[in-house]
């Protein structure tokens, strides 16, 4: 890592010199110093090569040096995380070539020319710059957790530290932990570094030690019990407390919940935002609408089918007035971490956004119950719902039938 820092005013000349230019590639794990502004946009090489152009030989081979790989340098563990002010929308883009007027380390005369290899970069403004950044190809050896997480793989990589990525993870993820940590006392694992690299979102972030409430509750006594309950409600009405305008994820995209994953083609169908509850409302009609090819809708009111569609329609048209909160959307109890002390650690926030109020309580309701008794456990901390999750929840068994 020194002997990355040696060559850090270089590449900071460099990148103040193509400020303006527009393309993304490789990048590498390095500590930036806080004030750095002129580095808050991403940076990215034409080929991964080029960055020994910059940074000297010292690298690892795959990038044009003669180091050693990144897995065996000691970065990871000196990491923190930076907060910065930022818009809420996504980090800019900038390109560095070999002609970059530069100072200090000399391009290699012997580097062979890389051929095909163009990597594209992103991250949140809002979290600011990946302070640590992994090679892809180091997450291979390191052991697999949850290995059968839809979309998502979770790779522990270091001591008290893991990674989530995939391409079912989303920088909107990140920026929920991020907003949870700075507007809540509500504990989340600690974030260290998000970023997307060719299309795949990596999330590092602290491991949460404890046990599952899953595991707790079927052992705990009636006092343990009732103060984690207790905690876990307080957190939800600190999230609750998180008003939004409009209906979608965190980073302004669309909204993910699995009563949109139904669509009949060979791609996703994506959702919002929604400007509003009664257009989020028009959202999930469309989703009732997508399961099946195109074809003409039935127009008589003779037909079973119309009928059966009118009257799913209407019954979605009339939930209104609900407030929009910031929501977890999963808060089952194999997503909350149960500490020795009975406070909770609440984990996994890849379905969380803005929904209307109601939607916590049918979320909790539609997961799989640890007992029965669970839907009897679940209103003690989430406001209940009771008419509308049972009309949401009807709507979206037909999605899923």
């Amino acid at each position: 890592m020194d002997d990355l820092m040696t060559y850090l005013p270089e590449l900071q000349q460099a990148l103040q010199d193509m400020y303006s230019k527009t393309d993304y590639t490789e990048m590498w794990g390095v500590d930036l110093a806080k004030g750095d502004q002129n580095l808050v946009e991403a940076i990215m090489l034409k080929e991964r090569h080029e960055l020994a152009m910059y940074l000297g030989d010292t690298i690892p081979i795959r990038y044009g040096g003669s180091g050693k790989p990144l897995h065996e340098i000691d970065y990871l563990s000196t990491q923190k995380n930076v907060d910065h002010d930022f818009p809420r929308d996504t980090g800019g883009t900038m390109t560095l070539s070999p002609d970059v007027p530069h100072s200090g380390a000399e391009p290699k005369p012997n580097t062979p020319e890389p051929k095909g290899i163009k990597t594209h970069f992103n991250y949140s403004k809002v979290i600011g710059f990946p302070r640590t950044i992994l090679d892809p190809k180091d997450l291979d050896d390191w052991p697999k957790l949850c290995p059968r997480k839809g979309g998502a793989r979770i790779v522990h990589i270091d001591s008290g530290m893991l990674v989530k990525y995939g391409h079912g993870v989303r920088l909107a993820e990140a920026e929920a932990m991020h907003l949870v940590s700075t507007s809540t006392t509500v504990a989340v694992p600690h974030l260290i570094s998000a970023y997307v690299l060719d299309d795949i979102c990596y999330i590092i972030m602290s491991i949460a030690e404890g046990e599952l409430l899953s595991s707790f509750l079927t052992h705990a006594n009636e006092k343990s019990r009732e103060k984690v309950i207790s905690n876990l409600r307080d957190a939800v009405n600190q999230l609750r407390e998180i008003k939004g305008t409009y209906i979608r994820g965190l980073d302004h995209t669309t909204c993910r919940d699995p009563i949109f994953n139904s669509w009949w083609g060979e791609k996703p169908i994506e959702y919002g935002p929604f400007e509003s509850e009664s257009s989020f409302n028009e959202g999930i009609i469309q989703a009732l609408r997508n399961r099946f090819p195109p074809k003409p809708r039935p127009v008589d009111p003779e037909s079973p089918r119309y009928v059966s569609e009118y009257i799913n329609h209407q019954t979605v048209r009339s939930l209104k007035g609900h407030q929009i909160v910031f929501t977890h959307g999963d808060l089952r109890p194999d997503n909350v971490i149960f500490k020795p002390d009975c406070s909770v650690v609440i984990i996994d926030w890849g379905l969380s956004g803005y929904r209307p109020e109601y939607w916590e309580y049918f979320r909790a309701m539609v997961t799989i119950p640890i007992k029965e008794s669970w839907d009897l456990v679940t209103e003690k901390y989430i406001p209940p719902y009771y008419i509308v999750a049972a009309t949401i929840k009807r709507i979206a068994a037909i999605m899923w039938e």
